[in-house]
């Protein structure tokens, strides 16, 4: 007799398989849920993330530009802030872009913090494109500088604010997920053997879903710490960055306002980092860069802070808990130190390079109290150590703060000048003493300047190459020469040549050589018509890089002037072992040979070394035909001066040295004396 509790064939394979389609059914909810949460939630949070990191990116570069990196471009700044920007709206509007689609978020406090966070990027990219066309972020600490980073933080905040309740809503919906699963997994075990490995089958693909979006989390909150970190800290020396640094600086003013003590801020800059960045490249610059953090680091004490404020310039907050004379002593001990410290050559690769620091120092409150003045007195004080020989430190005083705004003024109108081609060539004559006939001209830079009227160079060449100008000036005097060379040969001028001044920083850059072979190409002027007046300082800092230029130069027919001779190291060796092909003595030679009988002694024994070594000797300075028979009868080939000429520009060149053509017959070169002013304007 069969049992009465055997199950039915066709009833098991009912009950089997409605139990199957039952399982399977609450599989595919919890995949279909698991892929639409995967879908609502990764372009979400995927989005907030990019509006953060590519407005962070344009707040970085940003930065990058205004303290002189060339590196960067500010259309980037824009693109940047475009894109955050998109993402933005996408949140609010929908979208897709990288194979992510974006749907709008439906809860309202989240779209009213996503319209907010759009208006905050607006208004940081509206302050951005102000500080750019004001061009001041060479002013540290300004008001606005202080309300561009107030700006940029206020928007973090409120991106933060939306990516924290878009993860608290995936926490929730993780949690519920997980619950669904676990019922899954309890009626998984209650299905028949038949079903067990499409049951394996759900669950591991229940754990993969999990597991992606468990990773999405976890990703997102790196991503969270990275920006973090890039917002308060300068990702190459893994210093505070200005923000962070200025809104310690104004926490450590209060303390010190409530307690009755004081502190000394210090605003170090690097001596020259600009010719070891250009001679060896950024790589090094960097490696320089974060070598000196690390000095820096060395010399601080626990309670001190330091930070890089932008390019080559850091500053550091020296605390204290008593009065001003306890500051001052602390800050220089520190400064003392950091001196030394700064002095020590720096490893970089397989080169070896010597940059020092000049230090300014501020003490609160007496230079200031207040961020903004604290760091302007800190900043007067670095430039006064630069102008009183570098490679030391100087403490504010208030005479200061006039020329370091002074400074500012003409940096910032140099800049201008660039842009606007305010800068100009002049040209002095040179000629034979024996002939009196100009042979050759030297260009000189001069500033037009729609105010202050025509600025000699003595009144910018130093800025110039202390913000890393120098070398554009350089080139655009190159450039002018070559081109005006051209039409002088077109009008039978037939010069010999026309001398440019180079100053040590571009004769050390990669691309001088470079620059100079295009400029001749471009112009289709000869390199025999080109000569390039160097310092001895500049030849013998780097003799093997000197020497592998000048050989270069020289198979382009490029002659090499020292110029200023005498008053540098003078020594005969590198005359004898590179290759120079002029002497232009130093103007002081010449004013005082007649007062001074050792000057004289000296005079002519440059004379006769150059005329020995069959160099041309070229006499700056002269001012009266005393001078100009004196030196010829010395021995000295080719004069230039006041006698002949001041330093004029092209159309009086033109009116008073090129000769004139009559029935296509070039006449000579006129006498230079009798072209001369004769006398020092």
């Amino acid at each position: 007799m069969p049992e009465q509790h055997a199950l039915n064939p066709r009833r098991l394979v009912i009950t089997t398989s409605i139990s199957a389609f039952i399982f399977l059914l609450a599989m595919s909810f919890l995949f279909y849920q698991g892929n639409r949460m995967d879908a609502h939630h990764v372009p979400q949070m995927h989005a907030v993330m990019n509006i953060k990191l590519e407005a962070t990116t344009a707040h970085l570069w940003f930065e990058e530009i205004l303290s002189g990196d060339r590196n960067e471009s500010i259309s980037s700044v824009w693109t940047h802030i475009e894109q955050a920007d998109w993402y933005a709206e996408a949140l609010l509007r929908g979208g897709r872009r990288n194979n992510h689609s974006y749907q709008p978020l439906n809860e309202p406090a989240l779209r009213e913090a996503i319209t907010l966070v759009r208006a905050k990027l607006e208004n940081f990219r509206q302050i951005a494109v102000q500080r750019y066309e004001n061009l001041s972020g060479s002013e540290a600490g300004s008001d606005l500088d202080q309300e561009f980073d107030r700006i940029f933080q206020s928007f973090i905040r409120e991106a933060n604010f939306v990516q924290q309740d878009i993860q608290g809503r995936i926490a929730a919906d993780l949690r519920q997920f997980k619950i669904a699963g676990g019922a899954i997994l309890v009626l998984a075990t209650l299905l028949a053997l038949l079903f067990s490995v499409a049951l394996y089958q759900r669950e591991r693909q229940k754990q993969q879903l999990l597991q992606s979006l468990s990773e999405s989390n976890h990703e997102i909150e790196q991503k969270n710490l990275e920006l973090n970190f890039r917002a308060n800290y300068d990702p190459l020396t893994q210093l505070p960055n200005r923000a962070l640094f200025t809104d310690r600086l104004a926490q450590t003013i209060l303390e010190s306002k409530r307690m009755g003590t004081s502190f000394a801020l210090l605003f170090i800059d690097l001596d020259h980092f600009k010719t070891t960045n250009d001679r060896y490249g950024h790589q090094a610059g960097d490696q320089l860069l974060q070598q000196t953090a690390e000095r820096i680091s060395r010399c601080l004490r626990e309670l001190d802070s330091a930070s890089r404020i932008s390019g080559d310039e850091f500053m550091v907050l020296l605390k204290t808990l008593k009065g001003q004379s306890h500051a001052v002593e602390t800050a220089q001990e520190i400064a003392s130190r950091l001196t030394s410290e700064m002095s020590q050559p720096f490893r970089l690769g397989e080169v070896t390079s010597y940059v020092t620091a000049s230090i300014g120092v501020a003490i609160y409150p007496d230079d200031g109290d207040n961020a903004e003045a604290l760091m302007l007195s800190a900043d007067s004080a670095m430039y006064h150590a630069k102008e009183m020989g570098r490679n030391r430190f100087e403490l504010h005083s208030q005479s200061l703060s006039t020329s370091v705004q002074q400074r500012i003024t003409i940096e910032h109108d140099l800049r201008e000048a660039l842009q606007e081609r305010q800068l100009i060539a002049y040209f002095q004559p040179q000629w034979d003493l024996q002939t009196k006939e100009v042979t050759a001209l030297e260009a000189l830079v001069r500033w037009q300047h729609p105010e202050h009227g025509l600025i000699a160079p003595d009144q910018f060449i130093e800025v110039a190459e202390k913000i890393g100008l120098i070398h554009l000036i350089d080139y655009l005097v190159l450039e002018d020469a070559l081109k005006q060379t051209l039409r002088w040969h077109a009008q039978g001028f037939k010069l010999k040549q026309v001398a440019v001044n180079i100053s040590p920083y571009t004769f050390h850059r990669q691309d001088f050589l470079s620059t100079v072979v295009e400029l001749l190409t471009r112009h289709q002027v000869s390199g025999d018509a080109l000569e390039i007046e160097i310092t001895e300082h500049a030849l013998l800092e780097d003799s093997d890089y000197s020497r592998e230029v000048l050989a270069n130069l020289k198979k382009l027919g490029v002659t090499i002037a020292i110029d200023d001779f005498g008053t540098g190291f003078s020594s005969m060796s590198y005359l004898r072992d590179l290759q120079i092909n002029t002497l232009k003595i130093d103007k002081s030679f010449v004013d005082q040979y007649q007062q001074n009988a050792a000057t004289g002694i000296i005079l002519r024994n440059i004379i006769q070394l150059g005329r020995s070594l069959g160099l041309n000797v070229v006499a700056e300075g002269i001012e009266t035909e005393r001078q100009e028979q004196d030196l010829t009868r010395f021995g000295c080939q080719t004069g230039q001066g006041y006698l002949c000429a001041k330093p004029l520009p092209v159309e009086q060149i033109n009116a008073q040295f090129v000769p004139a053509k009559a029935s296509n017959v070039l006449t000579l070169n006129p006498s230079c004396k009798k072209r001369g002013n004769g006398h020092q304007d």
